[in-house]
């Protein structure tokens, strides 16, 4: 296969910073109550991503789920119960159904925390990995246009996604902001943040990195990728100028439109991409064939049946995976219809 493979196992990813003008609404916190909360909890998980088997895991974080939910369920327990109940709430015969998805975000938040220490360990974390689709992977770098990685926002999208693609031999180019990892604050970017993408570019090429506002030398960064037939990756946002509001299960969910341009302007195939943990324990990812983004005469068109089809994609994944979705609040923003 000609394809790039991705250099070593432990190779720090190659940093490009992109100077992009600030144009959030809200300036951005100094520190927060969460970042102390973080700080507190750290050495704990260090010790128990450490010293303890990883089967003892989920037990542990049952233990600590008072401290948990609130940290973890960022929006509020109770809006995000709201957005359960707006989504999913008919489609599902248990009662109990909000606590339960509130309970495993916040138990998966904690877990895929223990597993981005446990890698700093000498040996590392060595999951079982299941990956399906990679012919989508190959039959697209065969087009030779480029492939942009659709990756759906869920807790095993921090490392494991990485992880598998890496595994799966391809270099891959990570858009990313900031503000991604533990905290969004100044506090948690400058100091916390870096706890997290230090073991993720391990698994990638490089990090684009976006200051939020303007998206112009982010979109030449990648659109050179692609036409040189490299993998990047994108994480299912809403941060868009012009996002769209799609129909998705019993409600609507915002999405943003970059992932869908680009495809349309490079003919580069858009995989959407899935990871979750099986009734076993497993870590699944699972990539898509590809959505058509030119499938209309006008872009406009074309990118609104793209974030189209991917919702109905979303739709299998949500309902059996509900408490492994991060999207109820973080990624996509879910209005009644």
């Amino acid at each position: 296969m000609s394809h790039s493979m991705a250099e070593g196992g432990k190779s720090m990813a190659t940093i490009l910073q992109i100077d992009q003008v600030q144009t959030r609404k809200k300036p951005v916190r100094r520190i927060s109550a969460g970042d102390v909360a973080v700080v507190a909890l750290l050495p704990v998980q260090f010790f128990v991503a450490w010293c303890m088997p990883e089967r003892l895991w989920r037990l542990i974080g049952r233990m600590i789920q008072p401290l948990a939910v609130p940290l973890y369920v960022r929006s509020g327990v109770s809006h995000t119960k709201n957005l359960i109940t707006t989504l999913i709430g008919g489609r599902h015969k248990n009662a109990d159904l909000n606590r339960k998805v509130i309970q495993e975000i916040a138990l998966g938040e904690f877990i895929s925390i223990l597993e981005i220490l446990r890698d700093y360990r000498p040996g590392g974390w060595q999951p079982e990995i299941k990956i399906t689709g990679t012919h989508h992977l190959n039959n697209a770098h065969n087009l030779g246009k480029g492939t942009i990685l659709w990756i759906t926002y869920t807790h095993g999208a921090k490392l494991v996604s990485k992880m598998a693609i890496h595994r799966a031999g391809y270099s891959v180019s990570h858009l990313s902001r900031p503000r991604h990892g533990l905290s969004p604050t100044r506090f948690g970017i400058r100091f916390l943040n870096r706890i997290q993408t230090t073991i993720e570019n391990r698994y990638i090429a490089e990090r684009i990195i976006i200051k939020d506002g303007e998206f112009q030398k982010a979109v030449r960064s990648l659109m050179a990728r692609l036409r040189a037939n490299k993998v990047i990756s994108i994480t299912v946002l809403r941060d868009a100028a012009r996002p769209a509001e799609i129909s998705f299960l019993s409600g609507r969910i915002i999405l943003a439109d970059g992932a869908c341009r680009l495809s349309n302007r490079t003919g580069a195939a858009l995989l959407p991409l899935f990871t979750y943990r099986d009734a076993n324990g497993v870590y699944n990812v699972e990539i898509g064939a590809p959505i058509d983004a030119r499938q209309a005469k006008t872009e406009e068109e074309s990118v609104l049946c793209a974030h189209r089809d991917y919702a109905r994609w979303l739709e299998r994944f949500v309902l059996a995976y509900p408490g492994q979705w991060l999207g109820w609040w973080t990624v996509c923003e879910i209005k009644p219809r």
